[in-house]
């Protein structure tokens, strides 16, 4: 066995098909030896009618689980049930699209021993102005200087061994980037530019604004609890390639101008809340 493959689904009836469809011709594409696990956890919807439906129709190595509700244990329960022949593990969220070859970049360095690797998330196109505008630094990856070595909660592969979330987090990006770059060094997070996937970003002001103040909150949290993180905060953050950015065209720049200010008011109305709990995230997509 190569690599086990997770995906945790909750609430994902519309997503689910489509993402499982694309994570097989993935595979039948490559050579790996790969088991699938996919975990259902507090799900209230016909997902996994979904995934009986995918396997009933396929014959690759697809297997359905179920954990409490919550990412993270869903997360849990694929590592406790995968194969013992592998020590590589890859999340995928429920509601992506995988790019042709995507699996296979994402194992060979684990294979090889590299502690963890991440790939590239892409918005799925929409025609729509304010998608453009909430979803404009991941739409133009271009405007950003050079390649942050941060995990995409989306898209990431690690050792088994290394994966642990305290139970006070309810996603997983965040942590475990933070715990490998103190553990091992910002060289154990390797970027695979050509392992892509597509999601569905935010297309209100509220998903956006919630999913700002989550993400704002568990970092907050994880700095209050872990200060020896502290000192990569400067390591993780990206600053702005200007020459990029005159490059645009008006609209999109006009575009840019419009996020910065949406984005700009979740600091003053988005504060952070010690006492604010985050119990569990509604949906696979919540998982940024």
């Amino acid at each position: 066995m190569d690599v086990t493959i997770g995906i945790p689904a909750r609430n994902e009836e519309k997503n689910i098909e489509t993402m499982l469809d694309s994570l097989q011709r993935d595979l039948q594409s490559s050579s790996l030896d790969a088991e699938v696990i996919v975990a259902i956890n507090g799900t209230e919807d016909a997902t996994e009618k979904k995934v009986r439906n995918h396997q009933d129709r396929t014959d690759y190595n697809l297997r359905k689980t179920h954990s409490a509700p919550g990412l993270l244990n869903a997360q849990r329960k694929v590592i406790d049930e995968s194969s013992d022949s592998t020590n590589a593990v890859i999340f995928y969220n429920a509601d992506t699209k995988i790019h042709q070859g995507t699996t296979e970049r994402l194992t060979n360095p684990l294979m090889k021993g590299q502690v963890s690797v991440t790939g590239e998330h892409i918005p799925i196109e929409e025609d729509n102005l304010m998608y453009d505008i909430l979803n404009f630094e991941a739409i133009h990856p271009e405007i950003k200087e050079g390649e942050r070595p941060y995990l995409i909660g989306s898209v990431f592969g690690l050792q088994k061994e290394v994966y642990g979330i305290p139970d006070y987090l309810v996603s997983d990006d965040m942590y475990l980037s933070h715990k490998i770059a103190h553990r091992f060094g910002l060289d154990a997070i390797k970027r695979q530019g050509d392992a892509t996937i597509e999601y569905r970003g935010p297309s209100t002001i509220r998903e956006y604004y919630y999913k700002r103040r989550r993400y704002k909150h568990e970092l907050e949290k994880i700095y209050n609890r872990n200060p020896e993180f502290r000192y990569l905060k400067e390591a993780f953050d990206q600053n702005r390639d200007q020459d990029a950015i005159q490059a645009l065209s008006a609209g999109e720049r006009f575009k840019l101008k419009m996020h910065d200010v949406i984005k700009a008011g979740t600091k003053s109305v988005l504060p952070y809340d010690n006492g604010q709990t985050w119990t569990l995230l509604e949906s696979t997509k919540d998982a940024l």
